[in-house]
């Protein structure tokens, strides 16, 4: 029995889903709420579901815009789908499921109409299920690199991963110089380890200039900085 439990924790421990892992701050969704209202995209594309498909859906649902976002675990959609369903009363229909071929999303099942992008998968280890996933695929290359200087806002989380072993999900920075983006930036770190970029039009330059002092003003460095 002693053998069976331990061996059903390592399987645990060993999952995306049941391991603890880093969320953002409170002080980057403000960053994210405000850019926003700002902005206001009329697409946005979120790759990767979780915790900012939140703001992001209740954005979409308050300005009538429109939101897809993509996730390749079903287990997690219908789980997410639920979550939403109890916050905002129902479901509507703004997660897509997109199941990974050969080691990127199936492109068929995503939207090419957006002008925000949130890349924050896809991820290989979710809910005790591995995939041969990558995030600096190919496919994945060759599905944004035409769209992504078209967009109003690029958020893309795990900027830290910059050597393989850092890196399950592939190599981010390899992602990011091969789409070869031409937006501004600012780059993030939080809780001393994690990074994220925010890229932008220039003319909302002094806009997130501004946004990320005050909030930053009123954070702790270990949380949240520049």
């Amino acid at each position: 029995m002693k053998q069976i439990i331990i061996k059903i924790l390592t399987i645990i421990q060993r999952s995306f889903f049941f391991k603890p892992w880093l969320t953002k701050p409170l002080e980057f969704w403000t960053i994210l709420n405000l850019i926003l209202i700002k902005t206001k995209p009329d697409s946005i594309l979120e790759l990767g579901s979780g915790r900012s498909t939140f703001y992001l859906y209740e954005y979409a649902i308050k300005y009538n815009k429109k939101l897809q976002s993509v996730e390749h675990n079903r287990t997690y959609l219908k789980f997410i789908q639920k979550s939403l369903k109890s916050v905002f009363g129902k479901n509507y229909n703004f997660i897509n499921f997109a199941p990974i071929k050969i080691d990127w999303y199936d492109t068929s099942k995503i939207t090419t109409d957006f002008d925000f992008l949130f890349i924050d998968g896809p991820n290989s280890h979710s809910f005790l299920r591995n995939n041969a996933s990558t995030r600096s695929s190919e496919k994945a290359i060759e599905f944004l690199k035409d769209k992504v200087n078209n967009c109003k806002i690029i958020i893309i989380d795990d900027t830290q991963k910059i050597k393989e072993e850092d890196d399950e999900d592939g190599k981010v920075l390899d992602l990011i110089n091969s789409l070869n983006i031409k937006l501004r930036y600012t780059e993030y770190t939080y809780y001393n380890c994690a990074k994220l970029r925010i890229y932008y039009q220039p003319q909302y330059e002094e806009f997130i200039a501004n946004v990320s002092k005050q909030i930053l003003l009123e954070t702790k460095p270990e949380v949240l900085n520049i």
